[in-house]
């Protein structure tokens, strides 16, 4: 007992309730763009992928979870729910990176056209 997925009465399996957003999103997956994240933890060196939408990137908080260690990890918070080790409020993993000296490859950025017709990443 305790283990696995809860279960009603009757024995079988609750299905998750969906929100709104969520149902949104499945129907119009082109309407939603999202992004999608590398990174490797600092605490497990788990190499990893994580994805989620631009508009919480971008508007409001990112929390993800390590598949590896399970600690949770601050990606973007533009609402200010959370400080950094300096007292500052976070905005995103950009701005920690760079306030420790260290820089992201960030590909969500407008892309330069260059005088020969190749783009650069800004």
């Amino acid at each position: 007992l305790g283990f696995g997925k809860p279960k009603d009465n009757d024995g079988q399996k609750k299905v998750k309730k969906q929100s709104s957003f969520s149902k949104y999103k499945e129907e119009n997956p082109d309407k939603v763009p999202e992004v999608e994240m590398q990174f490797t933890c600092n605490k497990c060196e788990t190499r990893q992928s994580k994805r989620f939408t631009r508009k919480a990137y971008e508007e409001g908080v990112v929390v993800v979870k390590c598949n590896g260690c399970g600690v949770q990890h601050l990606i973007a918070d533009n609402l200010g729910y959370f400080q950094d080790t300096t007292g500052q409020k976070a905005v995103n993993v950009e701005d920690l990176l760079s306030a420790k000296g260290q820089s992201v490859d960030n590909r969500l950025k407008p892309l330069k056209q260059r005088d020969d017709g190749t783009f650069e990443a800004l």
